[in-house]
């Protein structure tokens, strides 16, 4: 046994606390640990990684009696926010902590050797970047990677991989894969922190699942249904985990001709009516987040035409776009959408002041009041309005993202991979609010590389591959395997 905790418990400063926790890792073993958002996961793995100290219990570390803070150095913890240095190289991230020197004494770098290791390292796994690439022009998934590899080219016994597949494709997913069975044949233990039932069952061995602080059950998987996992995590069976409302479609509210915006996207056209949800989709550097951000007016765009309910609008800033009805909800959602000092009630506001505006002030008794029946329509958890963003669950930080473009009447939404890492309720609480937009009138572009939750969700399908909308599909009528071919560029 590679590692085993025994009663283990510890309190945090907002009242949270793990309680009685016994869990075990075996060499060679991926273990998914599951629970809604708030139910612990992350806590349990700031623990096992030694961030953070436990009050009571017993470890074991290869069958010795351990101390938490001694596992420091045994856990490699790539974390669902890839600690991405931007200032350094693609080569210098992924072998950060296993630097190549030519003079260990002085700390010089042997650069011809790190990029020789980095170089095979992109070949063997074929992954989505070159050792010439900016790092900060990456994307999410590619960041996601780097990551994967810095615990592949590491030599600790305990990995642990919080919410790896966020904003991973299928293709992705691939490369993940691998990288993990590379990692297995180390012997080396996995720990794989995941809401995703769709995909745990392809590589990990046992499941366990976390409910309010507890360890409500250990399965295995081979032997496990997807009911008895959901009925551990929330106690309730799913039915219907894409709760589609269709609509009549009414006239077009966006459309884009021939948008340009080198050297990444050429010649989009999107056309999307009233009452429809438009999936788009493709591999990580397609261009899917680059798209949202030029529709939204952060990057430069040449030629084409966009209007907006028949309109015709010159998007130059985000501020344009607001004017002109359009709503983004990023992939990135505390760094370019939540502002984390702020309570909920100014980062529900912040795009609608003007609503509440009474002479030189803001009325702030209605304003509260909107705000609070958002909190209940949204179920958002409602401790108090006055309680900091960065408090709240991944879900209801979603959903205050969401929120604040709802009270701002937008009528064109983009949501950037707005289910990434958000537990199967909270999922299903977007979905709803996604189809009360449609059925008032608005339209959603909504980018995921989750396919089934394109096919779930969505009218259409645009696939981007190379900067380039390479299909446009009805949803009923195609699959999976359609989908993907034309991403990877094996349809044409």
């Amino acid at each position: 046994m590679l590692l085993q905790l025994f009663g283990v418990s510890t309190s945090l400063t907002d009242g949270f606390h793990l309680h009685n926790i016994n869990l075990e890792l075996r060499k060679g073993e991926i273990h998914i640990i599951m629970g809604e958002n708030g139910s612990g996961k992350s806590c349990l793995m700031q623990l096992i990684s030694g961030d953070v100290p436990a009050e009571q219990g017993t470890v074991y570390l290869m069958g010795e009696t351990s101390r938490f803070e001694q596992l420091r150095d045994s856990v490699v913890y790539i974390r669902q926010n890839a600690n991405i240095l931007q200032n350094l190289s693609v080569a210098e991230n992924i072998f950060y902590n296993r630097m190549p020197y030519s003079n260990r004494l002085l700390k010089i770098i042997d650069h011809n050797k790190l990029n020789k290791l980095c170089a095979d390292l992109i070949q063997e796994f074929d992954l989505p970047f070159s050792i010439d690439d900016r790092v900060d022009q990456l994307g999410w998934a590619q960041r996601q990677i780097i990551g994967f590899c810095r615990a592949f080219v590491s030599d600790a016994p305990i990995v642990i991989l919080d919410e790896p597949s966020s904003s991973l494709t299928e293709h992705d997913m691939r490369i993940l894969h691998r990288i993990m069975e590379k990692i297995r044949e180390k012997k080396a233990g996995i720990f794989y922190v995941s809401h995703n039932l769709n995909e745990i069952r392809e590589f990990g061995d046992r499941v366990s699942v976390l409910r309010k602080g507890e360890l409500a059950g250990t399965l295995d998987l081979a032997r496990s249904s997807d009911d008895e996992i959901i009925r551990l995590m929330s106690g309730t069976v799913l039915t219907n985990p894409y709760p589609r409302l269709r609509v009549p479609l009414g006239k077009t509210l966006l459309e884009v001709t021939h948008l340009q915006a080198p050297p990444i996207l050429e010649d989009i056209n999107i056309r999307l009516r009233k009452g429809e949800i438009i999936g788009i989709t493709g591999l990580a550097g397609s261009g899917r987040t680059y798209l949202a951000h030029c529709l939204f007016g952060v990057h430069d765009t040449e030629g084409g035409y966009l209007s907006v309910n028949g309109r015709e609008r010159n998007i130059q800033s985000p501020a344009d776009a607001i004017d002109a009805g359009i709503a983004l909800i990023p992939e990135d959602r505390f760094t370019d959408s939540l502002v984390g000092c702020l309570d909920v009630s100014k980062n529900l506001s912040l795009t609608s002041l003007k609503r509440f505006k009474q002479l030189l002030s803001i009325n702030t008794t209605i304003l509260n009041q909107v705000v609070l029946d958002y909190i209940r329509k949204l179920r958002i958890d409602s401790y108090t309005t006055e309680k900091s963003i960065r408090e709240y669950t991944r879900g209801s930080q979603q959903k205050v993202a969401l929120a604040k473009w709802i009270m701002k009447r937008s009528k064109v939404f983009i949501l950037d991979e707005p289910t990434r890492s958000l537990d199967i309720p909270s999922r299903i609480d977007l979905y709803n609010s996604m189809n009360d937009l449609i059925r008032k009138g608005a339209g959603i572009l909504f980018i995921s590389s989750d396919i089934e939750e394109i096919l779930g969700m969505c009218d259409r399908v645009l696939v981007l591959s190379d900067g380039r909308i390479v299909c446009n599909l009805e949803s009923g009528k195609t699959n999976s395997e359609e989908i993907l071919g034309y991403a990877t560029g094996e349809i044409l």
